[in-house]
C-alpha cells in the first residue's frame, strides 16, 4: 500500500515520520513548503473551513506527488478534487485533526473513499480551556492582569455582585458530547 503522508506546520514532517513504521506499506511524506508557515497554514484552514477544500489550490509538486496513492494522510492541508483525481486508486484519506470540512467529501462519498479523523483528539485541551475561562470571567483574572499592566491595582470590576465560587455556580452546558461531558465532569 502507498501512503502519502502531506506534511505541514500542524504535523511536519518529523511527526509524519512515525507513518514509516507501518509493516508492508510504502510511505511517502511530501512537505508543503506554504504551509509550514504557521500564518499561511492559518488562513488556508480558516478559508478551507468556510469554503470548503476547493478554495485550496495544490501545488504541481503535491498533485504529482499523489500518484498512485492508496492512502492520504492529512492534517490542516486541505485535499481538493484535482487532488482526488491524482490518486485515482484511493482508498484511504485520513485526517489528523477533529474537522473534515478541508476535504472534499462529495468526491470521497462519490468514490467510497473511506474518510477518519482523529474525532475528538482536542476534547480535553478544549474541555481545560473553557473551565479555565470560566474562572478567569468569575475571578476577574484577565481584566486584573491587564490592569496591574497599565499599573493600576482595580478592586471592583463590572461583575462583582455576579462573581461567586464555582463551586455555588450551576453552569449550563450546550450539548453534552466530548468536550461538553468533560467541562461537566471538570
Amino acid at each position: 500500500m502507498k501512503i502519502v503522508c502531506i506534511c505541514d506546520a500542524g504535523a511536519p514532517e518529523m511527526l509524519m515520520q512515525m507513518m514509516r513504521k507501518l509493516p508492508g506499506c510504502e510511505v511517502k511524506l511530501h512537505v508543503v513548503p506554504e504551509m509550514m508557515d504557521i500564518r499561511h497554514l492559518t488562513a488556508v484552514e480558516r478559508a478551507s473551513e468556510k469554503g470548503g477544500a476547493e478554495v485550496y489550490k495544490a501545488s504541481d509538486e503535491l498533485i504529482s506527488a499523489l500518484a498512485g496513492a492508496d492512502a492520504i494522510v492529512t492534517h490542516c492541508t486541505p485535499v481538493n478534487k484535482a487532488m482526488l483525481d491524482a490518486a485515482p486508486n484511493l482508498k484511504y484519506l485520513g485526517c489528523m485533526r477533529t474537522g473534515i470540512e478541508h476535504l472534499n467529501m462529495d468526491v470521497c462519498n462519490e468514490r467510497g473513499i473511506c474518510v477518519f479523523n482523529a474525532n475528538g483528539r482536542n476534547a480535553v485541551a478544549v474541555a481545560d480551556q473553557t473551565v479555565a475561562m470560566m474562572l478567569c470571567e468569575m475571578r476577574n483574572i484577565a481584566r486584573g492582569h491587564a490592569a496591574l499592566m497599565n499599573g493600576q491595582w482595580v478592586k471592583m470590576f463590572p461583575n462583582m455582585m455576579y462573581s461567586h465560587d464555582m463551586k455555588n455556580c450551576t453552569v449550563g452546558i450546550i450539548g453534552v458530547g466530548k468536550i461538553g461531558s468533560l467541562v461537566a465532569i471538570a
